[in-house]
């Protein structure tokens, strides 16, 4: 809505909010500056030609964040702040506010007085990132695989890109979001299915046959981020990967890593904040190796190996660890 938001703005628009309604917009936008609020948007603009369809659109697709409140609280306050809108200008329209309206005057100061927004949580990176994909057509503000890069990495997984290196019948581990699905049936009846694995580096076409279809078909659905296990085939002239397993990127990470790593920064290394991080790993037991890499200044890093304390690395570990030290301080990893 902002002038550094025109762009995104107008991908929105594209798709979703049309050209009148944007016209809208920019005009309220240029008569009176830059909105400050989800509030004073929906009291500006025509909201004649601004529907709730096309604001969700924006609020969904990032158009609104730099406006006061999240996404979250945008979309769960729009009927309140379609109501004061509508409010605000059937007033203006009809003239009715002046100094010795008191009705009028009290109906104006309920509406500033409920100018504020919902409380309610940010939605998740991965339902921020959906809601873009809905509204734009592709992820813009991220990646949903991007927090699990460093953990594809450390656990061998190969990128799209090296499958062209293979040889016909590979075995191949992928880590990616199923961008689509196709049932089919083969000659016999059985069913069985057609679909596309993408990483941040390309895609791969998948095929899964009958025999593996009745494990696999629970996971392989649209929008799953998973790991895909299979061998590459090269019939018909196309090379694909023939699935045989397919994991969730949890249990992926609980499946095929034996370390979890975490990196301290040096204002972490005393007793206090030790002991805490003791605790909370404490609390998640489990089979794998723990290295802690200690930031000690200047670039030098001492990775040290827990003999005493063995993990866990679940979703709900990384995301204790990520709140404690921060985002990306913990990964799985192979020891070989």
């Amino acid at each position: 809505v902002a002038s550094e938001t025109a762009i995104l703005m107008g991908m929105a628009a594209v798709r979703n909010v049309g050209r009148g309604a944007v016209e809208a917009i920019v005009a309220a936008r240029e008569a009176a500056g830059p909105y400050k609020s989800l509030f004073d948007f929906c009291e500006r603009v025509d909201l004649r030609a601004v529907n709730r369809r096309a604001i969700e659109s924006l609020i969904c697709a990032g158009a609104m964040d730099c406006l006061t409140g999240h996404r979250a609280q945008h979309l769960q306050g729009l009927d309140r702040a379609l109501d004061a809108g509508q409010s605000a200008q059937a007033a203006r329209q009809r003239r009715q506010i002046s100094l010795f309206d008191t009705v009028a005057l009290a109906d104006q100061t309920a509406v500033i007085n409920n100018h504020v927004l919902p409380e309610q949580p940010e939605w998740t990176e991965r339902e921020r990132l959906s809601h873009e994909k809905d509204m734009l057509g592709f992820y813009l503000s991220g990646h949903p695989l991007d927090r699990y890069q460093t953990d594809l990495v450390g656990l061998g997984i190969r990128s799209s890109q090296d499958v062209g290196t293979l040889p016909d019948g590979a075995e191949v581990k992928l880590g990616g979001l199923i961008s689509e699905t196709r049932s089919h049936t083969d000659r016999n009846g059985r069913p069985m299915a057609f679909g596309t694995i993408e990483d941040l580096d390309g895609a791969v076409d998948l095929v899964v046959f009958p025999d593996a279809y009745e494990k696999v078909k629970a996971m392989f659905v649209a929008d799953a981020m998973v790991v895909i296990q299979g061998r590459l085939s090269g019939r018909n002239g196309r090379q694909s990967l023939r699935v045989e397993q397919v994991l969730s990127m949890e249990h992926a990470r609980e499946t095929l890593a034996d370390a979890l790593n975490v990196k301290l920064p040096a204002e972490m290394l005393d007793a206090e904040p030790l002991g805490h991080l003791k605790s909370l790993l404490e609390g998640h037991r489990g089979g794998c190796t723990l290295y802690l890499h200690l930031e000690l200044g200047d670039g030098k890093t001492e990775v040290i190996r827990s003999r005493a304390l063995t993990v866990a690395p679940s979703e709900a570990l990384i995301s204790e660890i990520g709140a404690f030290l921060g985002e990306r301080r913990a990964w799985v990893s192979q020891k070989s």
